[in-house]
């Protein structure tokens, strides 16, 4: 997510097709994130609710990425240099996704997450040597 922000920010502030290029390439690596909606939709709701779940983020998705590209282009006609708003905007999209996900996002400890060192390394080997 950080990847995304700072590519956005680059891509609105940008002087040169360089410096878009860079940051296109920058947000790219923070566009693998998106997968973890789904993740973490998994891993979070109830199995009984997962279908219901999965299909609002679908719909979501699709609401978005079509009304990106109409304002994407409204903004672009209404002003030479309204893409960089659209690019301000995916900054701001991608920083509130970034500071949702560290504030709430707190999955609970597997089993063994919660044991000492020393017992995950004496659970590995006693496994290994089964």
């Amino acid at each position: 997510m950080v990847f995304g922000f700072t590519g956005y920010t680059i891509l609105s502030r940008s002087s040169g097709i360089g410096m878009a290029i860079a940051g296109q390439t920058i947000a790219g690596l923070g566009q693998p994130t998106q997968a973890l909606t789904h993740a973490n939709m998994s891993e979070i709701i109830p199995r009984k609710y997962r279908p219901y779940a999965r299909a609002a983020v679908q719909i979501s998705v699709s609401l978005a990425s079509v009304t990106a590209l109409y304002a994407g282009g409204a903004m672009a006609r209404a002003n030479p240099e309204g893409f960089r708003n659209f690019f301000y905007f995916n900054t701001a999209i991608f920083f509130f996704n970034a500071v949702v996900f560290a504030l709430l996002y707190q999955p609970s400890a597997r089993a063994l997450q919660q044991l000492s060192t020393w017992a995950k390394i004496s659970t590995s080997i006693s496994v290994e040597c089964v």
